[in-house]
């Protein structure tokens, strides 16, 4: 496991450094630029351009702007935000924690509400309930989180008026853990629902086919009891897959909440990710790549070593 982990560790950085790379120049040939954004309206003082793209380090060309931030964030210092006039690690870690709690909450239905209806939708394969869970599993995947974000406003907080639609608390209600409480259930019933219906999918799948497995009607003729047979047997050895869809789950509601986030006005990486490319504010969208990035690939490899511990007969080389 530690020569894997080194070998991960070597390739992740290799990964990073030409995922910054091509993020970098795609940043650069795109339309607009900072200068443009923070001059405003006036683009006709070329003294004025000058100087901002000096002061910023524009002026340089690309593989010196592109060495020069290579070095500093092998250093880890990701810049300074052209529009927040802050570090860059700053103005990420303010909205970070916002990101992290909904991602969380999300994965956390997803695991519980996802995992345990697609495992009783498989005990009880050919049921109604296992019939419920399926189809609505399949309706809620039809719809996009954008649409179902705008619907859970249109029912819960325009027509019955029971819940808050935009931002983390009500004006004046700050520190209210209810109230906060409150605000978040429909940004994560929004974010979680597509990965509730996919582990419910996929855990239904693994399931019903690990319990018509020969070890299993093995097990059941030995007269062991249907606890053990689920739970010792079944469920363990349906845990690798499972593990490898919460392996890609978490990074990718980090890194792809910015659409829900921009419906309910959360205050998040994604929303500041949105903004920060409006502004063409370069250091706070590498950053945010980056970082992204290295969730990925901590997660997966986090669930490789889930695997092994879930399966000792597992071996990386």
């Amino acid at each position: 496991m530690f020569l894997f982990t080194v070998k991960r560790f070597f390739y992740a950085t290799l990964t990073l450094a030409v995922l910054g790379i091509v993020v970098f120049f795609a940043l650069r040939i795109a339309p607009g630029g900072p200068v443009a954004f923070l001059m405003g309206p006036d683009q006709s003082n070329r003294e004025r351009e000058a100087a901002i793209a000096k002061n910023l380090g524009l002026d340089q060309p690309l593989p010196i702007q592109l060495w020069r931030w290579l070095g500093n964030m092998a250093k880890g210092d990701f810049g300074y935000s052209y529009f927040h006039r802050q570090d860059t690690l700053t103005v990420i870690s303010e909205r970070f924690p916002a990101t992290l709690e909904l991602a969380l909450v999300c994965f956390t239905l997803a695991i519980v509400v996802g995992v345990g209806a697609g495992a009783l939708a498989a005990y009880f394969s050919g049921s109604l309930f296992d019939k419920l869970v399926c189809n609505t599993a399949l309706i809620i995947l039809a719809v996009p989180s954008v649409w179902m974000g705008l619907l859970l406003i249109v029912i819960f907080a325009a027509t019955l008026k029971i819940l808050p639609s935009a931002g983390q608390e009500t004006l004046g209600n700050s520190g209210n853990i209810l109230d906060h409480l409150v605000h978040l259930i429909l940004p994560s019933l929004s974010l979680s629902a597509g990965y509730i219906a996919t582990f419910a999918l996929n855990t239904r799948e693994v399931v019903a086919e690990t319990l018509s497995a020969d070890y299993i009607r093995t097990a059941r003729a030995k007269g062991l009891s249907e606890n053990w047979v689920v739970y010792r047997h079944a469920i363990r050895n349906a845990l690798i897959p499972i593990i490898s869809l919460g392996g890609m789950a978490l990074p990718d509601l980090l890194g792809g909440s910015a659409v829900v986030e921009a419906v309910f006005a959360w205050p998040g990486i994604g929303q500041l990710m949105v903004d920060s490319f409006g502004r063409r504010d370069y250091p706070v969208v590498l950053a945010i790549s980056m970082l992204a990035a290295v969730t990925v690939l901590f997660c997966s490899w986090l669930s490789d070593v889930l695997y092994h511990l879930a399966d000792p007969r597992i071996k990386y080389g």
